[in-house]
């Protein structure tokens, strides 16, 4: 009896470790490709900001964000892919689809309780993830281009009216979820 029990328990431990592979598997693919994404964001945009201030660092993201975007998601694995989305925002092409929208509405409510924000993960099929990375006013960079309407520059904010008639993406406060990252992973057998 004895021996059946430990051969059961035994079973369901390495039955329920095997389960939980692709998913470890698909937030480690994720954590590396957001990482990555992010460094190479706020290297660009810092490198403006040193040669132009406020507003070339702004040009910039207008025009490159969504090139660099595609740019790097031709360089990933296949079957890797990474969005930027937010119900708040700047370009129309990053509102999150219907079953992001909850995930979003999930973060902000979880700020909002003042605890630590983790990486929600989404089972979309058996084998593809879903890895969303809170965006958060976390920087006075940030703040320079998102930031209270009042405090942004006169010379960016027509910049962002001229090219996103429908900007959304400003009077967010320190701590504030803007949107996320989201980098979907379909795991191979």
């Amino acid at each position: 009896m004895k021996k059946l029990l430990l051969f059961l328990i035994f079973s369901f431990v390495i039955l329920n470790a095997n389960e939980k592979i692709p998913y470890k598997l698909a937030k480690i693919k994720a954590s590396h490709v957001a990482h990555n994404f992010h460094k190479l964001m706020k290297s660009n945009a810092q490198q403006k900001f040193k040669e132009g201030g406020t507003l070339l660092a702004a040009q910039f993201c207008t025009d490159n964000a969504v090139k660099l975007t595609k740019e790097f998601n031709n360089k990933l694995e296949k079957g890797i892919s990474l969005k930027r989305i937010s119900l708040k925002n700047r370009n129309s092409n990053s509102y999150p689809k219907e079953d992001e929208i909850n995930i979003l509405k999930a973060l902000d409510l979880l700020e909002k309780s003042s605890v630590y924000l983790p990486k929600i993960i989404q089972m979309v099929d058996k084998d593809i993830f879903k890895v969303y990375f809170p965006a958060t006013m976390s920087g006075k960079s940030c703040k320079k281009c998102h930031g209270l309407k009042k405090d942004i520059d006169l010379k960016v904010l027509k910049l962002f009216k001229d090219k996103y008639p429908k900007d959304k993406a400003m009077n967010f406060k320190s701590g504030q979820v803007r949107g996320a990252v989201v980098v979907t992973v379909k795991i191979k057998d």
